[in-house]
């Protein structure tokens, strides 16, 4: 009995081993390798607009947020360039507020 206890934790182990190395790698390769909707492709497919209910707004002015900056830095992760838009409070203010979409709305 002892023997099969033995057995039994070291094969739990192993697969529980397994799906710590594996898992996380699959599922950061199915995050980095999807097919982006880059805002080009947004632009040009009416069907995501209507979705998401962009119609032809394509920058903070068109919500009436005229005094916003494009911006763009690196991710410390992988390198990639990313894209955003800075809106400055009307009130100076010591506070900042991150809006980050989901994966599938960018």
């Amino acid at each position: 009995m002892k023997i099969f206890l033995v057995v039994a934790v070291i094969a739990l182990l192993a697969v529980a081993g397994t799906a710590y190395v594996i898992v996380p790698r699959y599922a950061l390769e199915l995050i980095k390798n999807y097919d982006p909707y880059t805002f080009e492709r947004v632009l040009e497919d009416d069907t995501i607009k209507i979705n998401y209910a962009i119609y032809n707004n394509i920058s903070p002015a068109d919500y009436g947020f005229d005094a916003y900056e494009e911006v763009t830095y690196s991710s410390i992760f992988d390198g990639n360039q990313l894209s955003s838009w800075y809106v400055p409070t009307k009130e100076s203010s010591k506070r900042t507020i991150l809006i980050i979409h989901g994966r599938w709305s960018n």
